[in-house]
C-alpha cells in the first residue's frame, strides 16, 4: 500500500493493543505518517504510540496534499467531531478503511484522549457517550441496555487478524472507564450476532448486535463493577465461540 499523503510505500508494522492483541498498523518512513485499521488507534497504549511516532522522516513536506486512502483510492476526509482536539488533524476513510495521521498526530491525538479520561476519572464525571473519547469510526451498541442499531456493512481490513479456517477474529477489549468497556471482533462472513455475558452473580444476559447480518461487530458495555473479572461468550449464526474474559479498570 502506498502512504495517503506522501504516495510512498507503507511499511507493515505489528503491535500490541492495549488488551495484549496483535494489531497490524502502517508507517510511512518517508513523511512519517502511519495509516491503522478501524478501533485500532483506539485500543494502543500511549507508551506504544509515542514510540511509533518517533519516525525521523526523510521528508517532511509531502508533496501532494491530497490525502487518500490506501485501500479504496477514495479521498479522505478531516474528522471534525469533537473527540478529535482543534491543533490535532486525524483523517478518515468514508468506506471505513481506517484512519491516518500525519507525523507527530498520532501521539496528539493519543495524549489528549488520555487527557480526557483522566479528567472524568478525577472528578468523578460519568462518560455517557463512548463517542467521547473514541474516533467516530462506526456505530457501537449499547450492548448492557440491549438497544441494537443498525451497523453498515463494511470490509475491514481488520479481518486480516481473523486466523485461517476459524469464522470468529479474537475479540479486541478497550477498558474506557471502570464501568465501562468496549468488545469488538470481526467474521469472515455477514453474521447475526449475541454476546453472552456472565454477571458476577453468575447469571447471563444475552445482548443482541446488529438487526442486520455484519461483518464488524462492536459491543459498548456499560454499568459494569470496578475491578471485577467478566466472562462472555460470542454467538455467531447460532455458533457459540469462547468463553472469553475481560477485567475492568479500578476505581
Amino acid at each position: 500500500m502506498l502512504c495517503p499523503e506522501c504516495k510512498q510505500p507503507l511499511t507493515e508494522k505489528e503491535v500490541i493493543t492495549s488488551d495484549n492483541q496483535k494489531a497490524l498498523i502502517y508507517e510511512c518512513f518517508n513523511c512519517g505518517g502511519h495509516f491503522l485499521p478501524p478501533m485500532v488507534a483506539n485500543l494502543l497504549p500511549q507508551v506504544t504510540v509515542q514510540d511509533i511516532d518517533s519516525i525521523t522522516p526523510k521528508n517532511t513536506f509531502p508533496t501532494n496534499p491530497t490525502v487518500i486512502c490506501p485501500v479504496c483510492q477514495e479521498t479522505m476526509v478531516v474528522i471534525t467531531d469533537t473527540v478529535v482536539p482543534k491543533n490535532v488533524t486525524v483523517y478518515t476513510c468514508g468506506q471505513n478503511h481506517g484512519n491516518y495521521f500525519s507525523l507527530h498526530q498520532l501521539y496528539a491525538f493519543k495524549r489528549a484522549q488520555k487527557t480526557k479520561l483522566e479528567y472524568h476519572q478525577l472528578w468523578g464525571i460519568p462518560i455517557k457517550s463512548v463517542f467521547t473519547v473514541l474516533l467516530p469510526i462506526i456505530a457501537i451498541f449499547t450492548a448492557i441496555t440491549a438497544i441494537p442499531f443498525t451497523l453498515q456493512q463494511v470490509k475491514s481490513i481488520q479481518e486480516s487478524r481473523v486466523k485461517a479456517g476459524e469464522l470468529v477474529s479474537n475479540p479486541l477489549v478497550s477498558p474506557i472507564s471502570p464501568t465501562q468497556t468496549v468488545i469488538s471482533f470481526t467474521t469472515k462472513v455477514n453474521a447475526i450476532t449475541v454476546l453472552r455475558l456472565t454477571l458476577p452473580d453468575n447469571t447471563t444476559r444475552d445482548l443482541p448486535g446488529s438487526v442486520t447480518a455484519q461483518k464488524t461487530h462492536v459491543f459498548n458495555l456499560e454499568n459494569l463493577q470496578p475491578n471485577t473479572s467478566y466472562r462472555y461468550h460470542l454467538i455467531v449464526n447460532g455458533q457459540t465461540y469462547g468463553p472469553y474474559n475481560f477485567t475492568t479498570l479500578s476505581q
